[in-house]
Parts: C-alpha cells; structure tokens; sequence
C-alpha cells in the first residue's frame, strides 16, 4: 500500500499555492485555502487504519475539481483500503466463531420471553449467525469492541431477593414443574449459566437470580455511533435498526472476553416497540409473530441495501403456487407467493409431524370459488366458477414451522391454547422434495392459555449438544428428551415452533423418521416410565465437551476475578413443583416463593 507520506505529497503538489495569480475564480480558491488548513489539523490526527480511511475521504473532498485523476487516484486507494478492512474484520470475526464457544442467557424484562426464546434459536443457525455478524461496509467494521452501555445493569442480593416475592403477579408453570413431570432431571453438573457453588440442583429463580449476580450483565441500550448515523431516521428505517439491533447483539457476544454471561436487550426490545405496534405494550406476546416481523426486517433491509444477495430469501424463504382452474374451459392461472414459516395444524387427525408435514404438501387444499367470488376468466371472457388450490411448491433451506395450537373459541369468546398431541422427529424426511431435514431448535409454550404463560428454546449447539434457553439461565438436556414436548393438558406444555436445517448431502443418511420407526406408534420419543435410557455415543461426546466447557468457564473467571468468593444465592427446598398444586384455585405461600416472575 502506497506511504501516508507519498500521498501527502501528492496532494500538496496539486493544492494550489499560498499566492496565486488573480482570475474570476476568486471564491473558489478562497475556498480551497480554507480546505487546505483544515486538512492539514485532519492530518495531524492520523494515528490509526481507521484515520487514514478518513483522511483519504477528506483528500478527495478537498483537491480541485481540475485534477480528475489525483482525485480518481486517492478514491480508489481509500476504497481499496476500505476492503481490506472489511475482509480483515470478517476475517477475524470468521476466527472467533470457529475458536470461541459463547453460552449467554438473554435478560428478562418480566414478559419478553417471546423475544429471547426466538433470538436463541436463531443464533445457532449457522447461515443466520454468520451473514448477520459479516460486515458489508465500511460502517461496519468495529477495529476494537469499544462498545459501552449508557447505563450498567448491577445486581446486588437484597435487589434481587427484597422485592422478588412481593405484588400481584399471575401464577404459571416453569421449565422446573414441566420437567419434572416429563421425568427429565436437571442435572447440577449440566448447568452451563446460574449454578451454585455447591454444585447442587436448586430452583428456577434462585438460578436465575444466580445468573444475573455472578454475569457479566452486558446492558444492551443503544447502537454504535455508526449504526446510529445509519439508522437515524427511524420511520424510514425500520428495517435498518431491526437488522443492526440484532447484530449488534451477536458481535458483542462474540467480542467479549467472556465465554458465558447475560445480555439485556433493552435495544432491540425499545426498538421492536417503536417500529411495530403490535409489540409497542408490555404485555406477553407470541413468539411466531416476532420471528415473522424479525425475519421479514432483515429480508426488507438485503432486498434494498444490497446488489442481489439475500440470505434470507436464499435460506429461509419457501414458495407457494395458487391454482385457479376454471370450470367451464379448464383453463388455469398459476400465481406464486412466498413464506417463512408453514403452518401446521394441531389437530386430532394427524399425531406426528411428518405425516401433517407430508399430507400437507401432497394434499392441497382447495376450494370453490362462486356467487359473489366467481374468477374472471380471460378464455371464457366472463366470470365464472372455478377451483382454487393452494400448493407449497419449494421449502427452504431453513424450514420453519408453526404448530397452531391456539384456536378461537366462542362459548369462551377468547383464544384458548391446544394441546392435542404432535410426536416430532430429530430427522425430518420430505418425500415429494426429497429431501432430509435435522430438528435445530424448538420453542416450548408453558401455560394454559396464550395470553399467559412463558417461552423457553430448546436448541441444538453443535459442540456442546442440546440446551435449554430459559432466559438468564441455560443448562444442558439428553437428546432423548428433546422429544417430549409434543404436547400434555399434564404437564401444559407444548413445542409451539420447530426450526430444522437441511441435512449436508455428505452427511450420514438420517434415522428412521417416526412414520418409519419400528418402536410403536411413539416413534422415536422413549417411554417416560422408563427409569434409565440408553446414552448414544454422540451424547457422551455432547456431555465431556459441555462438562469441559463449563470447567474451563469457571477456571477463566476465577483468573479474572480479583477476589476467589461465591457470590451465589441458595435455596434450601427442592426445586420440583407438583403440577396439581399449581392448578389449585389457592396457591400454598411456599410454592408462591417459586413464581416465575420477579422485579428488580
């Protein structure tokens, strides 16, 4: 690359002089006087890449018009530079995904688990994850992680304990009482964020307070200056600050000394109440809606900000083919429309998801279309009867889909929430596409009803296995049990969204699916009955990779940590929780202690 020095003196040997002979140009060499001195104070502030980057920017601004091939010169030295920064910073940014494992649970705001459930499940999907943390500009490209919130988040033990049992709150079930009833233990050494020093099993929110106490909290609640400038004017950039709201959440994960810890997404969250109504309360919201809204934001951002390339069109976007067929002639219009997620109705036909799934797109629906919805037809030049059918022509890479277990109820005149039962495999086998799919990520709704209850995502991290996601807190689960959440009035949990990629052709052929299994109508989900269940070699490989992560956590934060002392909550009682007694009309105060909610 050409010296800051050599560039300095092209420009001073284009730069009119001090004393230069009168013309009709007065003005304009006034003009390039005034420029000349304050380039000179730029240039005595060159101390890094980024200075010169910008001091290459102002050489253009400030040569004369009449030397079009300095000035053609310096703008492609300023962009070839630029380049290099861009690929530097993906190259790093590459490096640190490959080599760095990061777990970070996703504060709370006492209903924003519909956002943190979805957040979670996407960070793990690879194409997701890095073409969001990829720069595609200049704007960017962080040389340091300089980030610094407006406000720290600090947590003490009286803030979390003098107020966590107090106010009116509604009562539901947490990610304790639903395991325990699904027979799933917790296991202490499989808590990867909110343990206990005395490796000890204790309660839902004695792990969370856990988690937020030991940290680090990292208070997400404003943009980087770039973004800002970028993203300024917000009714015209909705997409703009969901898109950079998002990244910004993935780099400063990436970019912390920290291999665990929480993030508070006031960001993302102040910006999600801005740009869409909907959202704009504090109320419990559904998890779909957000991950429809996110996606749709970030594909509306790459289909205007970018020449062509959209990974969410390329990933997560299917196609629908609408058939009218007239009745008369039998002449058909073919119409396309595209979607991200399918959605799959909970009903008492179908028990499993791969014969909803496969009954869906071989059986279309269809429908006649008369009276008052008759179709013009150009043949027949008139309008007539004529059948519509709705098919899904191509499903994505990133196969997203929508168990509809909320239904309209009109003796109750609100939503009620199914729970008809919906068996789902870790394999998932497309037969008229022909293709294979592997289950990456589930969103469980825990409650009766929609307006009510709580989100948790259960997700697979290629490394460490299958985790649960329950906001602050994460720990890890078998892969036998991923496959229980199919749905119980018992236990009033259900998998609400599933998420599954498409399986490499390289890879191994995948496992029966549960249409194919030969173990009974269960499939591939085990007997809850059944005390001890066989461990896969790929789960022991899941557990000494995750026990070591853990290990080598706690071993870098002690390095770090000035003061070796347990700064943990503790609680004595056992953190299960019979189902029976939280449908009781009168809740028992010591179970009231377990609520899952709590204020700061």
């Amino acid at each position: 690359m050409m010296g800051i020095g050599k560039k300095l003196h092209i420009f001073n040997s284009n730069t009119p002089s001090s004393t230069p002979e009168k013309n009709d140009s007065g003005i304009l060499i006034a003009q390039d006087k005034q420029s000349s001195s304050s380039l000179q104070k730029d240039t005595q502030k060159v101390t890094s890449n980024t200075s010169i980057s910008s001091l290459f920017y102002k050489l253009t601004n400030h040569t004369p018009s009449s030397n079009i091939s300095t000035y053609d010169h310096v703008s492609t030295q300023q962009k070839d530079h630029e380049l290099k920064l861009i690929d530097d910073y993906n190259r790093k940014m590459k490096n640190l995904i490959q080599n760095n494992e990061k777990v970070f649970g996703l504060e709370n705001f006492g209903s924003t688990c519909y956002m943190n459930s979805i957040i979670q499940c996407l960070f793990v999907i690879e194409c997701f994850r890095d073409n969001i943390l990829e720069a595609k500009n200049i704007n960017e490209v962080h040389m340091t992680n300089s980030y610094s919130p407006l406000k720290q988040r600090v947590f003490t033990h009286n803030s979390l304990t003098s107020s966590s049992n107090r106010g009116n709150r509604v009562k539901i079930v947490n990610i304790d009482s639903v395991l325990n009833s699904l027979s799933v233990k917790i296991q202490a050494d499989k808590i990867v964020i909110g343990k206990s020093s005395d490796m000890k099993v204790h309660s839902n929110d004695t792990r969370k307070k856990n988690a937020l106490l030991k940290g680090p909290v990292i208070n997400i609640d404003h943009l980087y200056p770039n973004y800002s400038s970028i993203t300024s004017k917000m009714d015209e950039d909705d997409c703009k600050r969901m898109y950079f709201s998002i990244k910004q959440i993935f780099e400063i994960i990436y970019q912390s000394d920290s291999s665990t810890g929480v993030i508070s997404p006031v960001e993302i969250l102040n910006t999600l109440k801005q740009t869409n109504v909907m959202f704009k309360g504090g109320m419990h919201q559904d998890a779909e809606e957000f991950m429809g809204y996110l996606l749709n934001s970030i594909n509306e951002y790459f289909s205007s900000s970018t020449n062509g390339s959209n990974f969410i069109k390329d990933n997560f976007q299917g196609k629908y083919k609408n058939t009218i067929k007239c009745l008369n002639c039998n002449n058909s219009k073919d119409t396309y429309e595209p979607f991200l997620s399918l959605q799959i109705p909970v009903t008492k036909n179908f028990k499993n998801l791969s014969k909803a799934l496969n009954n869906l797109i071989e059986s279309p629906n269809k429908e006649i279309l008369k009276g008052e919805n008759k179709f013009q037809c150009d043949n027949c030049n008139e309008k007539v009867k004529a059948e519509r059918s709705v098919n899904i022509d191509e499903i994505p890479n990133v196969l997203i889909l929508h168990l509809k277990r909320y239904e309209y109820s009109e003796k109750e005149n609100t939503l009620t929430k199914l729970f008809n039962k919906m068996e789902y495999p870790l394999n998932l086998r497309i037969e008229k596409m022909n293709k294979n799919y592997e289950l990456s990520g589930i969103v469980v709704h825990l409650g009766l009803d929609p307006t009510h209850g709580h989100y948790v995502a259960v997700v697979k991290n290629e490394k460490l296995g299958w985790l649960i996601y329950d906001d602050e807190t994460v720990m890890g689960i078998n892969e036998n049990d991923v496959l229980k959440f199919y749905g119980s009035l018992e236990n009033m949990s259900g998998a609400y969204v599933l998420i599954y990629k498409i399986k490499d052709n390289k890879s191994k052929s995948p496992s029966p699916n549960i249409t194919e299994s030969k173990f009974g109508r269960r499939g591939s989900i085990l007997s809850l009955s059944k005390k001890s269940e066989m461990i896969s070699q790929n789960q022991r490989e899941y557990d000494s990779r995750l026990k070591a992560f853990i290990k080598n956590d706690d071993i870098k934060r002690q390095q770090n940590s000035k003061e070796v002392t347990s700064t943990d909550i503790r609680t004595p009682q056992s953190s299960s929780v019979k189902l029976s007694e939280l449908n009781k009309s009168k809740i028992d105060s010591s179970i009231e202690k377990k609520n899952r909610f709590w204020k700061i």
